[in-house]
């Protein structure tokens, strides 16, 4: 299992973490606000939690990571492209 560390666990820190941890990595959170220790007492409901690890991460099928990657690299491209133009 894979050891993950979140340094700073606002808002999407605590998403970060929950991602990882639904993957199956050992979650570390670290956080500090002048000076403060961490805080770890998040308004998380027992629901909430129970309902976090209830859902696992549904794993992506095979036949279609060539067309999310294909998608990816047209917005990566678009993205190049715009800013060079800005640049000029």
């Amino acid at each position: 299992m894979s050891t993950v560390v979140c340094i700073g666990v606002g808002t999407v820190g605590r998403a970060w973490a929950v991602v990882f941890a639904r993957a199956g990595s050992d979650v570390r959170l670290y956080d500090a606000i002048d000076g403060e220790a961490a805080r770890t007492d998040y308004d998380w409901t027992p629901e909430q939690i129970a309902a976090a690890h209830a859902e696992p991460a549904a794993p992506l099928p095979i036949d279609s990571i060539a067309d999310r990657q294909a998608w990816r690299d047209r917005q990566i491209l678009a993205l190049r492209q715009l800013k060079q133009k800005q640049s000029f």
